[in-house]
């Protein structure tokens, strides 16, 4: 289900506040949800919504807050349109309304939790060698944007993977996160294997940042874009 759909469920109405957007484009707007995304109405000079209008998909969506020194700047961290680069869309309005949004928000969405704790396990050389462009692109300032804390570990053979599902404490990470392509995936999980002590393993949450030259099982799971697949991993879905 939907984040929006299941806001509306709970809210029984599409909740809509009037606030001034500060970025990316000034403004004074109407924010409101629908079951697919969130839409920003512009309001002409009689307060009604004219035809311009800003659209944020609800898979778009990784992370929303009050600004850290005042409660009446809601910000929202999203992918752009074209699903290539994240930006901010930073609104400011009535302090009670924009908490009462928010609080709304986290009812139903997966928010980064700092408690989290990831292991990053790259190949550097495996298929078109971009993991380590793709890890710094997406999935590296994501991690540090919302707080996320994360070891970094690159592997260039099954033997190294091995050796460090053997001596690693995996246990200690909430999730681990394969930067590469289908065999890396598949080295890691042989590796859990190889001892039948570690089957507990299969229990933590494997993410996947397609960098490999197939990359078949991304694609089956949420498709080939690499900033879409971060996202997905900073929300948990």
């Amino acid at each position: 289900m939907s984040l929006l759909n299941s806001l509306n469920q709970q809210t029984g109405h599409d909740d809509a506040i009037i606030v001034s957007l500060l970025k990316p484009k000034k403004g004074k707007y109407q924010i409101r949800y629908t079951p697919t995304g969130v839409y920003l109405h512009k309001l002409d000079q009689n307060g009604q919504c004219s035809d311009q209008l800003i659209f944020i998909r609800d898979e778009d969506i990784i992370a929303v807050n009050t600004a850290k020194t005042t409660k009446n700047i809601l910000i929202i961290y999203a992918l752009n349109q074209k699903r290539d680069r994240t930006k901010f869309y930073i609104f400011m309005g009535d302090e009670e309304e924009i908490s009462e949004f928010l609080q709304k928000l986290r009812k139903v969405l997966s928010l980064p939790s700092k408690s989290r704790h990831i292991a990053v396990l790259l190949n550097p050389i495996g298929g078109k060698k971009i993991a380590k462009k793709l890890f710094r692109k997406c999935l590296k300032p994501m991690l540090k944007r919302v707080g996320i804390k994360f070891d970094y570990f690159e592997t260039d053979s099954a033997e190294y993977i091995d050796h460090w599902v053997q001596k690693t404490d995996i246990r200690k990470y909430s999730e681990v996160v394969c930067v590469g392509g289908d065999g890396l995936v598949n080295q890691y999980l042989n590796a859990i294997y190889l001892q039948p002590s570690n089957l507990d393993l299969l229990k933590i949450p494997i993410g996947i940042i397609p960098a490999g030259s197939q990359n078949a099982l991304a694609c089956s799971l949420s498709g080939k874009n690499p900033m879409c697949a971060a996202a997905n991993i900073i929300r948990q879905r």
